[in-house]
């Protein structure tokens, strides 16, 4: 049988013959120089051609325990590179849901005190404006809550700290934090009557103000949708019930004092 492509051929080879023969010497020793007539389009297209070839050339050069090792250890490195893939992405996905879940713990600690302190700015304002004879039997219990509250904050934004929470949603409830005991450290200055009910709202509503910054910083630290259309729900709220909240604290204040001065009325929006 004559060999295939005239590789055993003793005749010179001449034509696409030569060309083939040629692309083969040249895969094979790496310091065969190709002629000019070789330097043609059709010659880098047979090398190409020729290069599955070449390799399996060399393949069934090596020994068969090198050609099993090398069935085995390819397959297995692409297993390996595959699970690499995917126990990072998983390590992702996990990450994010730590986040979450901090963020969750957050939401609820924040809105609790939010609302601990709009009840104890109302009954302050009221104590006030009635000279200290109303909201005295309720008052204190009011402020055990607003600290609890507080208390609780801080633990859970000592744990979203800890697991690297995001460093603006950690700095606005530090201020807020730090604003809610700005407010309750005036307390002495409200049994004394030392202080104005709009000073003392004032130090509540900034504190509030605050607390709802850092809901709202939380929509920006997680990157879930579902998430952050339950943020935005809350805060809404929120806003809403710091609306009522004042008007409840002005009108305490009038019926406190048993009547509404024109500044109060102005401050009432019915």
């Amino acid at each position: 049988m004559r060999p295939l492509l005239g590789f055993a051929h003793k005749k010179p080879h001449t034509g696409a013959a030569a060309n083939i023969f040629a692309a083969r010497k040249h895969w094979e020793n790496k310091t065969f120089v190709k002629p000019a007539h070789l330097k043609s389009p059709e010659f880098a297209s047979v090398c190409l051609l020729l290069e599955p070839l070449t390799m399996a050339l060399s393949l069934s050069r090596m020994r068969a325990r090198t050609r099993l090792l090398l069935l085995i250890a390819l397959p297995l490195a692409a297993c390996f590179a595959y699970a690499g893939i995917l126990m990072d992405e998983r390590r992702q996905t996990a990450a994010a849901y730590d986040s979450v879940v901090s963020i969750a713990r957050l939401a609820p600690a924040i809105s609790n005190l939010v609302h601990a302190m709009q009840k104890e700015r109302g009954q302050t304002a009221g104590y006030i404006g009635s000279n200290g004879t109303s909201f005295q039997d309720t008052l204190p219990q009011l402020r055990i809550d607003t600290d609890a509250a507080v208390q609780l904050l801080q633990s859970d934004l000592a744990r979203y700290r800890a697991g690297n929470g995001n460093p603006k949603l950690t700095a606005a409830v530090e201020a807020a934090i730090s604003s809610a005991a700005d407010a309750t450290g005036g307390r002495e200055t409200y049994d004394t009557l030392t202080l104005s009910v709009a000073d003392m709202a004032t130090r509540y509503t900034s504190t509030i103000a605050s607390l709802m910054a850092a809901a709202n910083a939380m929509a920006h630290a997680s990157t879930d949708d579902a998430v952050n259309k339950h943020i935005s729900a809350l805060l809404n709220l929120m806003e809403g019930k710091e609306r009522a909240g004042l008007q409840r604290a002005y009108g305490s204040v009038g019926f406190g004092a048993g009547g509404f001065t024109p500044f109060i009325l102005s401050l009432i929006h019915i």
